[in-house]
Formats: C-alpha cells, sequence, structure tokens
C-alpha cells in the first residue's frame, strides 16, 4: 500500500522520504493568498517525480482572471520571469 497524504502543507522538507516512500499527495487548492512556499510546492514535486493533485474546495471558484492571477503569483514564487515560463495548467492536473 502507497500512502495518499492530504493538505501536506510542510512536503517540501520530506521531498526525498516522500520519493523513496512513493506516496501521493492531494493538495489544497492554490489561491491568491496562498504563501509563496505553497506556491512552489507543485513544481517541487514534479521535479522529485511525487505525484500529486489539487482537492476541489468549490469547484468552478476560480475564472479565467483569477487563474491568469494565480499563475502570476506562481511564476513570482518559482523565481519564472512571467506565467509563460510555468507548465501549462494541464500538465499540473495530470501529475
Amino acid at each position: 500500500m502507497q500512502p495518499v497524504l492530504i493538505d501536506a502543507t510542510e512536503a517540501e522538507k520530506s521531498l526525498a522520504r516522500l520519493e523513496a516512500l512513493k506516496a501521493s499527495l492531494v493538495l489544497a487548492p492554490l489561491t491568491l493568498d496562498s504563501s509563496p512556499q505553497l506556491l512552489r510546492l507543485p513544481a517541487l514535486l514534479a521535479a522529485h517525480k511525487i505525484p500529486f493533485s489539487f482537492r476541489a474546495d468549490r469547484p468552478g471558484e476560480l475564472d479565467e482572471e483569477r487563474l491568469v492571477r494565480l499563475d502570476e503569483r506562481r511564476a513570482e514564487a518559482e523565481g519564472l520571469e512571467g506565467p509563460g515560463d510555468l507548465p501549462d495548467r494541464g500538465d499540473d492536473l495530470a501529475r
């Protein structure tokens, strides 16, 4: 049995262990108020090939304008020049 962690907000502190356990994570949805640490977490998990998904608190809550602003925050948190340097949103959801 492989572990599944829910809302593992401190996961970046245990990436090697999570990878070794072949754990999966279900993350809370990212918001415009999410900390830079949480905004970077999906990229860190993907880099370590740790499967993750996002749970839906309120499906359909994010409109296109909010998604664009969220991408801008994620890019900033990941040290990228802009949202165009992020992987496609579909790529994140497929992990």
